[in-house]
């Protein structure tokens, strides 16, 4: 079975729905008992759970999962326990987080548990990262002296977020943050590196991206640099850090709560439009790929189910899962995530080399 925790949030809802088109085998879990019941009539009448992620005592709801999708945010607040529970009960783990620091913590913690229990534990499984580990994969692949490697993410459109996006981002922007120099990770306050972006009046300004642990992972790069096309200067975002840590996280929590609970409409995430540029470099050569598509959220969704489903043909079939804390691409190789990807109308565009 696969068991969603936080299955009643917006993003859990969506991976339920995407889970029942598919045809797979799950159960729903969550604290609300009455959006349970009504989630559970929306896709087929599927087994729901009580699971609590703050209460401990509701934790055997999971019991007898093979495959955990972990959709309960902030994950650096609630997702810790969920990963060792995993690992308790042999089960493989798959979240949406956006928070650096989160996948860092699965990979620094938990990674030889992991092994040892035979079991994969995959952080951002989602929209964002998930792409852009694929794509990194490739084009390292065809660079045999590949040392650097840049993603830049542009949004446009309404992008309206959820409540529980918008924790994330908090949590992200409070965060100490990395990027990959000379095989080192170095701390790197959000917007510390900027340049201007050519096609637009945006800049591009660094950000904690989940590229920058992922890719070390599965490949020797040496440098990894992840970026964010705004519309607002460079010294505004770094100012925000220079509050400190907890002043922000307490500011955004906040904000959040007083942000009401409206969540994107079909029609907002229709017209919400993504750009991931990315470019790669070795020696003389150089490379780049655009991954450009729609609608982040379905997307996820779409992402997540076919990993988890995977997972799941994989154990029925009796065929080795790699365990261990891994990037999304290291589960079935960026096929996969470029397949799923394409079947939501995401293309991926291969510049020439030079």
């Amino acid at each position: 079975m696969i068991g969603i925790v936080g299955a009643t949030g917006f993003t859990g809802k969506l991976v339920a729905s995407e889970l029942h088109k598919r045809g797979a085998e799950f159960f729903i879990a969550g604290r609300n008992e009455s959006a349970l019941r009504a989630l559970s009539e929306e896709t087929g009448n599927v087994e729901w759970r009580l699971l609590d992620v703050q209460d401990s005592k509701t934790y055997d709801a999971i019991n007898g999962c093979e495959v955990i999708i972990n959709c309960a945010g902030p994950f650096l607040d609630y997702g810790e326990a969920i990963v060792k529970e995993a690992i308790k009960r042999s089960c493989h783990y798959l979240d949406l987080t956006g928070e650096q620091a989160f996948i860092k913590l699965v990979y620094d913690r938990y990674d030889a548990d992991a092994k040892s229990a035979n079991v994969c534990l995959i952080p951002a499984c989602a929209f964002e990262y998930a792409l852009g580990d694929a794509a990194g994969a490739i084009l390292y692949k065809q660079i045999p002296d590949c040392t650097s490697i840049e993603f830049t993410y542009s949004m446009e459109g309404k992008n309206n977020t959820s409540a529980g996006t918008r924790k994330s981002i908090v949590r992200a922007i409070a965060a100490n943050g990395y990027q990959l120099q000379d095989g080192k990770l170095i701390e790197s306050a959000p917007a510390s590196i900027h340049k201007r972006v050519t096609t637009s009046r945006k800049t591009a300004v660094s950000f904690p991206g989940g590229e920058v642990l992922m890719l070390t992972k599965h490949t020797a790069i040496r440098n990894v640099t992840t970026f964010m096309a705004v519309e607002i200067a460079p010294a505004a975002i770094r100012l925000v850090h220079l509050f400190g840590q907890s002043l922000v996280k307490n500011f955004g929590d906040f904000l959040v709560k007083n942000a009401g609970t409206k969540s994107p409409s079909n029609e907002s995430r229709e017209q919400t439009q993504f750009d991931i540029s990315v470019t790669a470099s070795g020696g003389s050569e150089n490379r780049s790929m655009s991954i450009r598509g729609k609608d982040p959220y379905g997307l996820t969704a779409a992402i997540v189910s076919a990993a988890a489903i995977f997972i799941q043909q994989q154990i029925k079939l009796a065929k080795t899962i790699p365990s261990g804390a891994l990037s999304p691409s290291m589960l079935a190789g960026p096929e996969l995530i470029q397949s799923v990807s394409s079947e939501h109308a995401v293309t991926w565009t291969q510049g020439s080399s030079e």
